[in-house]
């Protein structure tokens, strides 16, 4: 399936739910990347599920939530 032929079932099925926000590919994919962090997985592993060669792009993809970061720390 192309790019586009996702970016509309995306925007189709938005419309019909009748979403205010928009919806795109790259939300999905920031969204599983930051998941698969927040589960354990290493950095290179979600750069592989990704597709990504370099770890500095799949980095763009993740959120780092505070809260989470600073618990990290004083875990460790």
């Amino acid at each position: 399936m192309s790019e586009g032929g996702i970016r509309f079932m995306l925007k189709t099925i938005a419309e019909r739910a009748k979403l205010e926000t928009k919806v795109h590919p790259h939300k999905f994919r920031r969204t599983t990347a930051t998941a698969l962090i927040d589960k354990g997985m290493s950095v290179q592993d979600v750069a592989a599920v990704l597709g990504h060669v370099n770890i500095n792009t799949t980095m763009t993809y993740v959120y780092s939530n505070k809260d989470k970061v600073k618990a990290s720390f004083f875990r460790g």
